[in-house]
């Protein structure tokens, strides 16, 4: 029985609607947007209705444990480093822009994984 208490009780809890708000509100004003070029700021404007069946989902995926591909995908940008010659590929930082709510979908995912 003892088990079995444990292994409840070590099982993450899902995202609640004000974790997924709040992971919202921390991403960034400017962040560039990913493959579906949706800005944070029309994010930050959702109505409470709509931050609910974005727990919905995100819960889904943590339910299933099946990250859907067109989340998976993003903007792949090179940044040079400084004093380096930019034509070679070993001196080029590559970057993957995600987009926003792949982004606030992960962080309230991996709030859940932390929390225990």
């Amino acid at each position: 029985m003892e088990g079995r208490v444990q292994e409840f009780l070590s099982v993450p809890m899902p995202p609640l609607p004000w974790e997924i708000a709040k992971a919202i509100f921390q991403l960034a004003k400017r962040k560039d947007p990913g493959a579906d070029v949706i800005q944070t700021v029309p994010i930050k404007y959702l109505p409470r209705r709509a931050m609910v069946a974005m727990t919905r989902l995100f819960n889904g995926i943590l339910r299933t444990e099946h990250f859907p591909e067109n989340c998976k995908m993003g903007h792949m940008i090179s940044i040079p480093k400084a004093g380096k010659d930019s034509r070679l590929a070993s001196s080029q930082r590559p970057i993957t822009l995600l987009s926003c709510i792949a982004s606030c979908s992960s962080v309230s995912c991996y709030g859940a994984f932390t929390a225990t």
